[in-house]
C-alpha cells in the first residue's frame, strides 16, 4: 500500500481560526511511519506544468482555487498515490488496518447525504491508478470547452460519481460511519457536532469512536 498522505492549501499560512493546527497534526500522529506531503498552489502548478504538461494550459486558465484544488488531487493520487484530506478532516485512528486488506482498490467514503453521497474530500488510491488520469482528461476536456462550469461538476463529488459509473474502477466504498460519520444537514449528526469539542483531538475520538476519521465541514471555498 501507498503510505503517504496528502494535504493543501493556497500557501503556508493555513487559516488556523478554521483549519485547526490539530486537525493536520493528527494525520501525522495517528500515522507516524507515513509521509506527510503538504501541497500549495505554486506546488500545484509545478506538477501540472512539468508532470502532466498536456493539462498545463488550461490550468493555467483556471481562476477559482476550489478547482485547482480539485483538479490537483487527482494527479496527487495518480502520480504518488496514498491518501487525499481535505484541511478539515481529523484523523481519528491508524489507517493502515482499515486500508491494508483493501489490497490495489481505490477507497472511498460513503456520505450519508443524497446530495453527495460520493464525496472528494477523503480519497486513497495506490500510484499510477489509471482511473484518475481518465477522470483528469475528463475534467479538462470540459474546461477547455467551457471554463466556468459548477465546481462540483468540474472534478468535485459529482464528477467523481460520474467517473466511477463510467470507468468501473476497482474501488471499495465504506460505510460512511467509518469517514463521514458527520453529514452535513443531516440534523441529529449536527446535533451531535454541537456538542463536540473541535479543539480537542481526543474528545473527537470519543464522540466518533466507530470513526477512523471525521470532517468538520467548514465548506471554506
Amino acid at each position: 500500500m501507498e503510505k503517504i498522505i496528502h494535504q493543501s492549501w493556497k500557501d503556508y499560512n493555513v487559516p488556523r481560526h478554521i483549519y485547526r493546527k490539530s486537525w493536520q497534526e493528527s494525520w501525522k500522529n495517528m500515522n507516524p511511519d507515513w509521509e506527510y506531503k503538504f501541497w500549495t498552489d505554486e506546488d500545484n502548478e509545478r506538477l501540472v506544468r512539468d508532470d502532466y504538461p498536456m493539462f498545463w494550459e488550461v490550468f493555467k486558465k483556471v481562476e477559482k482555487g476550489i478547482v485547482k484544488s480539485d483538479l490537483s488531487r487527482l494527479l496527487y493520487l495518480h502520480k504518488y498515490g496514498g491518501i487525499y484530506a481535505d484541511m478539515d478532516f481529523i484523523c481519528l485512528k491508524d489507517l493502515e488496518p482499515l486500508l491494508s486488506p483493501l489490497g490495489d482498490h481505490i477507497v472511498l467514503g460513503k456520505h450519508n447525504n443524497s446530495v453527495q453521497p460520493l464525496p472528494n474530500a477523503w480519497m486513497y488510491s495506490r500510484k499510477n491508478e489509471q482511473f484518475w488520469l481518465f477522470m483528469a482528461r475528463d475534467s479538462f476536456a470540459d474546461l477547455e470547452i467551457c471554463i466556468d462550469r459548477p465546481v462540483e461538476q468540474i472534478a468535485g463529488p459529482d464528477r467523481l460519481k460520474w467517473a466511477v459509473g463510467a470507468y468501473s474502477p476497482n474501488y471499495t466504498q465504506l460505510a460512511y460511519n467509518l469517514i463521514y460519520p458527520r453529514s452535513w444537514g443531516n440534523a441529529q449528526h449536527d446535533q451531535v457536532a454541537r456538542n463536540v469539542d473541535w479543539g480537542n483531538v481526543e474528545k473527537i475520538k470519543e464522540a466518533y469512536p466507530n470513526s477512523y476519521a471525521v470532517t468538520y465541514w467548514t465548506h471554506n471555498w
